[in-house]
């Protein structure tokens, strides 16, 4: 999916949903996260948003049984945020994107490591959340500039990490729920990145960021 096509599903979904009731059933709500998602209806229509999202990529993939163990995974860190709202607001964006950028279907090896590319718009939107689950990313840079790497801390803010050369890589220890920005002359943005809990390469000037 491309950078637009990614960014114009998710600005759909949330479009979608004025309702303020959550997808599930707000009267057997479980546990403090779900109780504030149901008395917030911005966070009720990010939870109708990433439940239409879900069943599409259900239909789509090719290992359901592996989508529904990540979804199980993002559960558990979602109610780990309580009733915190910024938090849940962060966990539901965050998982859209990965939701609505990701092709599921691919059966090759090398996509599924390659990480999506997101689109720069998000930057703004997205924060570290936690620091609970270790992975690893390897930034490759095919484009034939130098880029820098940041990460994107718990204030949303950037955070420099690497300079890069046209050709190079390097492997970073990251977190589930890191967002990584590379960006080029000028500080301009060339993708976000956000980790999976398998190693992921992100390739900075592949054929979907120009």
């Amino acid at each position: 999916m491309t950078n637009y096509a990614s960014s114009a599903l998710l600005g759909t979904l949330l479009l979608a949903f004025s309702a303020s009731a959550a997808a599930f059933d707000c009267a057997a709500a479980r546990n403090d996260a779900e109780h504030t998602i149901c008395g917030d209806p911005d966070l009720s229509k990010l939870e109708e948003a990433l439940s239409a999202q879900y069943q599409i990529s259900l239909r789509d993939t090719n290992s359901p049984e592996a989508l529904r163990r990540d979804e199980l995974g993002w559960l558990s860190r979602r109610n780990a945020c309580r009733k915190d709202a910024r938090c849940l607001s962060l966990q539901y964006r965050q998982r859209l994107l990965e939701l609505s950028s990701e092709d599921r279907g691919s059966t090759n090896d090398d996509m599924k490591r390659s990480l999506p590319v997101l689109p720069c718009e998000h930057e703004a939107s997205l924060a570290s959340i936690e620091s609970h689950t270790p992975t690893e990313v390897t930034f490759l840079n095919d484009s034939d500039e130098r880029v820098t790497v940041y990460w994107l801390g718990f204030d949303g803010n950037r955070v420099k990490y690497m300079d890069l050369a046209a050709g190079g890589s390097y492997r970073q220890q990251t977190y589930l729920s890191h967002p990584w920005v590379v960006a080029g002359a000028n500080d301009r943005c060339l993708g976000l990145y956000l980790p999976r809990a398998t190693r992921g390469v992100a390739v900075v000037g592949s054929p979907a960021t120009r």
